[in-house]
This record gives C-alpha cells, structure tokens and sequence, in this order.
C-alpha cells in the first residue's frame, strides 16, 4: 500500500465525515438520540447498503446483462437507493422519526456513509492521482447525499402527512433519486471522470437540493394547516371562533403535546417559553411607541435586551434542526397562526406574558397618557401605603391603565356590599362613607384630597363595607382591580412589593392583637392606671411617626383601611372603655375587696384561673 493511496483514502473518508462533524458542532439538534440516529445512518449506508448494493450489482445484474455501462446506469440506480433508504424506511414507524426534516437528515447520513464505502473500494482497485481522487471524492459524495436526502425527504412527509394519496410520497421520492442517480451514472459513462464530473454533480446536487427544499416547505405547510386546526374552530364565525378560544387552553396543550411527541419535552419545553419570549418582545417594542417618561422607555429597553438574549440561549438549546421546523410552522407570513398561538399564550401564560401592556395597546389607551401626566399620576400612586414599596417606573407602567373620573356632589361611587374591585385615589373634592342600615345612611367618616379608598379591595375583591358618595364636586384617579392583577402577574418585582406591604399589615394586626390581650387582662385585673398608660402609648406612637415625616416631602395618603390606623383606634378605644369601666367599678356598692378587683372583675379573674386549670 502506496503512500498515494493512504492519502487518497484519508480524503475519501475525511470529506465526508467533515458534514457529519458539521452537524454535531453546529447544534442542529441537541438531542442525543437525534444523533444517534444519524451515526446509525451513516454506518448502514458504509456497511450495509454499500454490501447489498455491490452483491447485487456484480453477482446479480452484471452476470444478466453482462455490461457494465447498463449496470452504472440502470440497475445501480435502484439497487443503491433501495439500500440505502432501507433504514430510512424501518425508522418511519418509530418515535425517532418525527418530521419531514429528519427524514432529510438521515438521507444525507446514509448517502454520505455510502459514498464513503464506494470512495474506499475505488481507492484501493484504481491507481488514480490525488485531484482525480478529490473530484471523484466531492462529486460522488454530493450525488448520494443528495439522492438520498431526497428519498428521506419524501419518506419524511410520508411519515407526516394525513392526505389521502400520502402513498405516491414514498413512490416519488425513489424515482426522483433514481432518476438523479442514472443522470449522473450515465454522465460518468459519456465524459468520463474528470472535473467536469464536479460540474455535473453540482447541477445534480443543486436540482436535488431545489426538490429537497421544496418537498420541506409543502411538509412545513401541512404540518401548519395541521396546528391550526387545533387552535381553531371551523364551521363558525371568526368572533365566535375567537371566543372559543378565550374559553381554555386545551388547543395549546394539544400543540405542545404534538412538539413533545415529536422533539421531546425538554425542546417543547423550551419552544414554549421561546413563544413567551417572543410575544413579550413584540409587545414592549410596541409600548417604545407610545409616549412615556425616559425613565420607563429605558427599563422597556433594558427588558428587551434582556429577553433578545434569553431568546438567543433558547434557540441555541433547541437546535437548528427544531427551528426550521419552528419557523416554517408558526411564524408564517400572515402570521394569523402565531397570532391565534398568542392570544392562548395569554391565557394560558399569564405569568408571563405581558398581558397587561397587550390589552393596553388593544385597547389604544396608551397614547391617551403624556409623559408628564404619567409621571404626576404615578406620584399620586406612590403615596398610597400598599404602593410605598413599588417603584415610580412600575407605578408610572400602571398609571398607564388609571382613569380620571369626575362625580357630582351626591352622586354614589359604590354601594355597601358591592364586590370591591376599584381603587379610588381623591384628586378634588371629597368622598363621604356611610354605613347603611334599614334604609338609613350613617356617616362614618369624609375622606378628602389626597386620601385613598378601597385600596384592599386591589388584593381581596371583598364587599364594600360601606356607600361611598361624592361631597362636592369630586375628582378622582381609578385603578380597576383587573388591570391591576394582569400588571402583577407578569411583574414579579411588583408582587414581592405586594408581599412586604402585607407582610407589614401582618406585623401590625399581630402586635394589636397582642396589645388587646395585654389591655384586656390590665382591666380584668382592675388596673385601669395601666391600662390607660398604654392607650395613650399607643396614640403618642402613631403621633410620633407622623412628625417624622419632614413637611417638604408630600404627605403619605390616607386609607379607610383600619390596619393603617389601628395604634390611634385602638388607643383611643381602650382610653375610652378603661375610663368607664374605672368610673364604674368606682361607684358606691360596686367596691372589690382590698385588692382592689371589683366583684365582676374577680369573678372574671377567678373564672380565668379556673378555666387555664382544665386539662
């Protein structure tokens, strides 16, 4: 064995094995059985196909015909494709096999491994220079590649289709290869190997490739005729279509039950959250748009760049094999298939689509704001307690969803025991609350400019617990308890904001609770000194936390809510009852014994202790 032919053997085998190595280091598919799959191609396409191919054609047809130019140009045509699409045609009813585009892959694989086999056997039966070696190496392996890729390309829609003459694909796919095979066989025969060989396999490749290419894209078609059937309803009208669909999400799930079936579920996993990805691009690029402050249009900026890179790290984990398929099915040029996908993502991803900003621009409300207003309304937002932890660029994003109402003087906001889903923050003028009963309105309290109502009624939705009216001519800024839930979903800094002002809350009604207990066992015991010592506490620190805010600085608004003003109410309350009870434990026949406990507080105190002692 001549140096010559070591050398023509490594190009024989490295050419090809160089596209093989492409597809492993160029991600287009990250999965492993993926792979595989291809190295197995490879592998029959060297081994087997190369051996059944070669006993067929010099033990079989070359003894019929007794002509090598008939063999080269019409028996091995049918004999090396049959062979190599053998493993092509065992794997169309395995989960392995999953769309056209595989099916071109494991063509490639099995044309390449055979083009190997064949390089290897010219190399050591013809002494043949290193450029004759080298066209022969690039024109054969271009030739099986592409006949090959072209078999599975076929064999792949074959596999996908749901048409009722889905079997020609298979038959169409063999006599295009065929076809292109004996083209090229028979080009050898009339000019003889040579670098017009090359040529000649280049067209070939090209025409093949242009069929490839063509048979993908009517494979993608079907598939997304496919996908949109399941997002939609057929037999009715486009807006009662479009309300079925807000109904539920099982179409989604559909879809990516078919993507997991077919790329797994860790790539559908992924496609998903890729779609997510994408859908909240296309709408912060929307909100650059509208007018807003710098200061919002540069953490919409921020947002995006972020998210451009989690997309690129999607992509990348996917696979470029995956993407194809990806692109070619959901984001057509109508892109009424991808919008309908949108819509359901909404719905079904609320945590993560922006679906907030979405209804916005559905709505066009945002070019119904300016940046300054945005800005003052934000302020506005800020000094209600459950926003004291929010950021001005967040609460200047939810002002864009606030409204400015006026009423008349008398004219009802919300009625007792109304479900509470508006925040009201008092611009001008004056709301009055009253508790209703039998008919008869009761004045509780009159909440003026700068205080906010109803600002729980954002997290709970519970019942007013009282009618609000307009005193005078009223201005107010409403924030809807929906928008407010969709701006939270998709905002976690937002929502931990949420959590700490709660958390807040939680810490004051704990330590009222505690002060009740404490004050309740102080009266019991008839230390009433004490027990106003410590009402009067409690009001001197709520008096206290109101000095410390210096005057430049704009007032916190005041809430209905009774947990901002609990210290006070329950400072003035415990100072009133301790008084009266002081006064009446007091008055003549009502002294206790020398203790000092009256007869209702030592009846109290002695059921107490015998009531701790039960087991």
């Amino acid at each position: 064995m001549t140096a010559q032919m070591l050398l023509n053997a490594a190009i024989s085998i490295g050419a090809p094995l160089a596209f093989i190595f492409l597809i492993y280091t160029s991600n287009i598919y990250s999965d492993g059985k993926f792979v595989s799959t291809v190295l197995t191609n490879l592998l029959w396409g060297a081994t087997g196909a190369f051996a059944i191919a070669f006993m067929v054609n010099i033990y079989v047809a070359l003894p019929l015909v007794n002509s090598v130019e008939v063999v080269r140009g019409v028996t091995a045509p049918f004999t090396e494709e049959i062979g190599k699409a053998l493993l092509i045609v065992y794997l169309i009813g395995h989960p392995r096999f999953r769309n056209i585009v595989e099916g071109t892959i494991y063509g490639f694989a099995a044309g390449i491994g055979f083009a190997i086999a064949e390089n290897l056997y010219f190399t050591f039966t013809n002494a043949a220079s290193f450029s004759d070696i080298l066209t022969r190496v690039l024109s054969t392996t271009l030739m099986h590649a592409t006949a090959s890729g072209l078999v599975g390309t076929f064999l792949g829609r074959y596999r996908r289709s749901q048409a009722r003459y889905r079997r020609i694909y298979p038959w169409l796919g063999f006599s295009a290869a065929i076809l292109l095979h004996a083209a090229y066989n028979n080009s050898v025969t009339l000019l003889g190997e040579g670098a017009h060989l090359l040529i000649v396999a280049v067209l070939i490749g090209a025409l093949g490739g242009l069929l490839t290419w063509r048979q993908i894209q009517l494979g993608l078609r079907d598939e997304k005729e496919r996908i949109d059937a399941m997002l939609t309803v057929r037999g009715v009208t486009a807006k009662e279509r479009r309300a079925l669909q807000q109904m539920g999400t099982d179409a989604l799930d559909g879809v990516f039950a078919e993507l997991s079936e077919r790329f797994g579920k860790r790539i559908a996993d992924q496609m998903r959250r890729l779609m997510v990805v994408q859908a909240n691009i296309g709408i912060l690029k929307s909100n650059l748009n509208t007018p807003a402050s710098e200061r919002l249009l540069t953490a919409w900026r921020k947002e995006i760049d972020a998210l451009t890179a989690e997309m690129s790290t999607l992509q990348r984990r996917i696979g470029s094999l995956a993407m194809v398929f990806f692109r070619g099915v959901f984001l057509d040029e109508q892109r009424a298939l991808y919008e309908n996908l949108g819509q359901l993502l909404a719905e079904s991803e609320q945590t993560e689509v922006h679906q907030f900003d979405a209804l916005l621009l559905a709505a066009e409300r945002t070019h119904s704001f300016q940046p300054a207003e945005l800005e003052r309304l934000a302020k506005s937002l800020s000094r209600a307690p459950i926003f004291q932890d929010v950021s001005l660029t967040d609460l200047e994003n939810l002002s864009r969803s606030a409204r400015e109402l006026s009423f008349e003087d008398g004219q009802l906001l919300f009625d007792q025991g109304e479900s509470g889903d508006t925040l009201y923050m008092i611009e001008a003028g004056a709301i009055a609350l009253y508790t209703v009963s039998l008919g008869v309105e009761k004045l509780l309290r009159v909440c003026k400019a700068g205080d906010v109502v109803g600002e729980l009624a954002l997290i709970d939705g519970s019942p007013r617990s009282a009618r609000a009216r307009a005193k005078g001519n009223l201005r107010v800024l409403e924030l809807q308890r929906t928008h407010f839930n969709m701006f939270l979903k998709s905002r976690p800094q937002v929502v931990m904001a949420m959590l700490r002002f709660l958390a807040e809350r939680v810490r004051d009604i704990t330590v009222a609770l505690e002060t009740s207990v404490h004050w309740a066992r102080q009266v019991a015991e008839g230390n009433f000194t004490e027990a106003r010592a410590l009402s009067l506490l409690l009001q001197s620190e709520e008096n206290a936390l109101e000095e410390v805010a210096p005057p430049t600085e704009p007032e916190r608004a005041l809430s209905i809510d009774t947990a901002v003003q609990l210290p006070t109410v329950l400072g003035g309350a415990f100072g009133r009852v301790a008084a009266a009870l002081e006064q009446r434990a007091q008055a003549p026949g009502q002294l206790g014994k020398a203790s000092g406990k009256t007869g209702i507080w030592a009846r109290l105190s002695k059921d107490s202790s015998e009531t701790s002692e039960q087991p």
